[in-house]
């Protein structure tokens, strides 16, 4: 798993790896570069495979295998150091590693690179990062080229980029082509907080179970992101036994493969964790909690506040049925007799519960249980809401959940079969840490200055309703001045 953390957080430092490795890494610089030995290497980067992957435990390198039922051996390989275990199960730790070179100072986090070139790549797709560390860099724009040289960054050299990368991004950051980019106002606060985790002694590559190349009766098939990286690859393999490679030329080697490291990681980590199919909706964001419910949303008719919502009665049953058992067994009910009753009264109405749900309600100082209310998507201030249960309701054919018509447009939402997530809010601190998603924190635009949001209107459907309820009511005499009243407050 802390592999795993420090993919997720981006902070892929090998030297932390290194200080705790209970395995044998591989230096990729150290390495010979003979035909044979280029062979072996990428033997033991990469898993090839025909039509199926194979479940059998093998050692990282596949020279040592075990058929046993357990699928486990006590051996350890003497090629790769690496005990049999399965391979596609265990986790995925690093095994070939890249030492900062004779005559580099340093390595720079490939992640942080990234963002690097994220932040200050121009419209023509020239980037000063690459452009001060490869003097092979051909790309150029002379605004940016000037004011590098103004600032008396002349020198094209990876070690000199190392030296004054503060310097750098501070420079860069105040550019008018990038000053007002997301992703450079805090950049450089980035960079100073995490200066020892940035540069690096050590980096590393993928493990081999990532790099997988499928042979097929139509020829090798591989990810193509995995091209770029393994001649990267094979451009440091055995760097520090090639007398005849400069101080500059390892720059330029240098920079090269720690941008194609980069440009792997970056889409690694778009493809698998983020975006609509990747891991982290897929595993977080998607999952249903056990304190939340999706259900339909309509209008709410009673007197009641603008952050006051009703709940249904069967999902009230369900998100509160922890708070229920607890309640339930502190009365004398067995766990099997809550369970029971909780079970066979999802659809059915039960005093008893409805005590509970009182009760629940009145543990709060204002009489309410806090939610997050939202609608996907997540397109506009006011989608989530931080919003109060003031009311669980006793019709457990009533599915729907009561909201005010005045923070309807806020999140997009109509009342023609639209559905909102509700997420409960379990205790008073974190309640006071959403304080800000309230809907009166909704009111101004949050991207502009002393501007009302846009999002603040009433909704078609609400506008309809009103218009119809004033039309049928005009001949009514009982209603005339509530008429009257809401005619004033409209126009």
């Amino acid at each position: 798993m802390a592999i795993i953390e420090e993919y997720i957080s981006g902070k892929l430092s090998a030297d932390n790896i290194l200080q705790d490795a209970d395995f044998s890494p591989l230096f990729i610089n150290d390495l010979d570069t003979d035909t044979e030995s280029t062979d072996a290497f990428l033997d033991y980067v990469r898993t090839e495979v025909d039509d199926s992957l194979s479940v059998r435990p093998t050692c990282y390198c596949g020279d040592l295998a075990d058929y046993s039922s357990l699928g486990l051996s006590t051996a350890t390989c003497t090629n790769c150091g690496e005990p049999v275990r399965r391979r596609y199960s265990a986790v995925l730790k690093p095994i070939v590693f890249l030492r900062s070179p004779k005559e580099i100072d340093t390595l720079i986090l490939p992640i942080f690179w990234a963002q690097l070139k994220e932040a200050f790549t121009t419209k023509r797709v020239f980037n000063p990062i690459m452009y001060l560390s490869n003097p092979l860099y051909k790309e150029y724009d002379e605004v940016v080229v000037n004011a590098l040289t103004a600032g008396g960054f002349v020198k094209r050299d990876y070690n000199t980029l190392c030296a004054n990368l503060e310097d750098i991004i501070a420079l860069l950051s105040a550019l008018p082509v990038f000053k007002n980019r997301p992703s450079v106002k805090t950049l450089l606060d980035t960079f100073q907080l995490n200066r020892d985790d940035i540069f690096v002694d050590s980096i590393y590559f993928p493990n081999k179970s990532l790099f997988i190349i499928e042979n097929t009766s139509y020829g090798k098939f591989m990810d193509g992101n995995f091209g770029g990286l393994l001649d990267g690859m094979l451009m440091v393999l055995g760097i520090d036994k090639k007398d005849t490679v400069n101080a500059r030329k390892r720059g330029i080697i240098i920079s090269s493969v720690i941008n194609k490291l980069a440009l792997f990681w970056d889409s690694y980590f778009r493809k698998v964790f983020t975006g609509k199919y990747g891991s982290i909706r897929g595993h977080i964001y998607s999952v249903r909690a056990i304190t939340a419910a999706r259900l339909v949303t309509i209008s709410r008719t009673d007197p009641h506040g603008h952050d006051k919502i009703r709940f249904p009665w069967p999902a009230a049953v369900m998100t509160f049925r922890v708070h229920l058992l607890s309640m339930l067994i502190k009365k004398g009910y067995t766990v099997f007799a809550a369970q029971g009753l909780l079970n066979t009264h999802v659809y059915v109405y039960n005093e008893v519960i409805n005590e509970l749900f009182v009760e629940l309600l009145a543990q709060n100082k204002e009489q309410v249980i806090k939610t997050i209310m939202q609608r996907f998507p997540s397109l506009h201030s006011g989608n989530m809401l931080k919003m109060g249960i003031d009311e669980i309701k006793t019709d457990p054919k009533d599915l729907a959940a009561d909201n005010p018509i005045n923070i309807t447009a806020f999140h997009n939402g109509d009342f023609d079969g639209d559905m909102d997530h509700y997420n409960i809010i379990l205790d008073d601190n974190t309640s006071e840490l959403y304080e800000p998603l309230s809907p009166a924190h909704c009111l101004t635009d949050p991207t502009a200055v002393k501007k009302f949001n846009n999002r603040l209107i009433l909704s078609v459907p609400v506008v309809a309703c009103l218009s119809s309820w004033l039309e049928r009511n005009t001949q009514d005499e009982a209603t005339l001045e509530q008429t009257n009243t809401m005619y004033e407050m409209l126009s």
